[in-house]
């Protein structure tokens, strides 16, 4: 007996098993999906049909459901579940991905001095990129105002109304007066240890390197621009009577200046732009507006030229052509004096009135 139950368990057990059926699908990439899903070769998982179907007609970063329930996102047209990490912004999330900025401003809208926001493993705000100025009191020696700042390398240089200062190893070296006599010092530019500053009738200066600068100014109301070869300063040849130029910037192997005439005239620019091509000075055309105090751009065809009122305290050269800038800012500040672009911001300001 206990023989043949033994045979009738065994024969038992073979039956069933030969009544197994299974649906799963083993995919190119070796995952193994459940009866009820598919293979996402895209993203080397396991989906529910109608994931695959979803977003064909749709773009990355569309909200979708999934097996008829929401809290999906199309990614590579595929509707895949929306979870920080997915590199799509969705629900709360301000950001997804290392590389992702969150537009929410700035690092100094979260009480620090400067810096672009970074992208935490949470999908919100990240500080790593941020930081503090901690400022600081630095006495010169001296007196007067200061015209010029500019840093090359570890070495700070500075330009005012008594002469020229460097920073060099934590220590301001003495003042120094080329000529021998106190020059009040409207500008200053630097690189490789070698510093250039401008006084006098001179009035702005930028260079691309120690064998390449341009100094801009000039007397009369007329404007000048001499450059340095590295051996010796040449005048360079300007539109017949240009006007006055107080800054210069470029980029490549372009130059742009900029100045002004005092007048009352109201049907003529006051202010005036002067554009080197590697080759020649030519007068840009330019919306009416008076008085160009600085110039400063981060390529040929985004520059900011800024100046004073009446007419726009703002032009802005795309690389065809100067148009007014709309500012917000309303009364006195539209007076300005100074531009910077930089990677992280554009940047205007002016003298407090006295």
């Amino acid at each position: 007996m206990i023989g043949g139950m033994r045979g009738l368990v065994l024969a038992i057990a073979i039956a069933g098993g030969g009544c197994i059926k299974t649906a799963a699908v083993t995919c190119g990439d070796g995952n193994v999906c459940a009866p009820d899903h598919v293979c996402d070769e895209v993203h080397n998982t396991c989906v529910f049909p109608d994931q695959l179907e979803t977003c064909k007609q749709l773009d990355d970063g569309t909200l979708c459901d999934i097996n008829g329930e929401p809290g999906g996102i199309c990614k590579d047209k595929v509707c895949i579940p929306a979870t920080c990490g997915d590199e799509l912004v969705s629900g709360d999330e301000v950001c997804d991905g290392a590389t992702d900025i969150p537009e929410v401003g700035t690092c100094v809208d979260f009480a620090y001095d400067y810096g672009p926001l970074s992208c935490n493993a949470l999908c919100a705000e990240g500080f790593q990129t941020c930081r503090r100025l901690g400022w600081q009191l630095r006495s010169l020696n001296g007196s007067g105002r200061i015209g010029g700042i500019w840093e090359d390398g570890a070495d700070l240089w500075l330009a005012n109304q008594m002469g020229i200062y460097r920073r060099h190893n934590g220590v301001w070296d003495p003042l120094v007066q080329p000529t021998g006599t106190t020059v009040w010092y409207h500008g200053i530019w630097a690189s490789g240890g070698h510093a250039f500053a401008v006084g006098g009738a001179l009035l702005g200066v930028w260079g691309q390197s120690p064998s390449d600068v341009y100094v801009v100014g000039g007397k009369a109301q007329l404007g000048s621009v001499w450059h340095f070869d590295g051996t010796a300063w040449s005048e360079m040849a300007l539109p017949s009577a240009t006007s006055l130029l107080r800054a210069v910037w470029g980029t490549g192997g372009e130059v742009f200046a900029v100045g002004n005439v005092p007048d009352n005239d109201v049907t003529t620019p006051d202010a005036t732009i002067v554009h080197y091509d590697g080759t020649l000075w030519t007068e840009m055309e330019i919306p009416y507006t008076e008085e160009l105090f600085g110039i400063s751009g981060r390529s040929a065809d985004e520059v900011f030229a800024v100046g004073g009122r009446p007419g726009s305290n703002i032009l802005y050269f795309d690389g065809a052509a100067w148009a007014s800038m709309v500012s917000n800012v309303e009364g006195t500040v539209l007076g300005l004096q100074a531009v910077h672009a930089g990677p992280s911001g554009v940047y205007a300001a002016k003298r407090p009135n006295l």
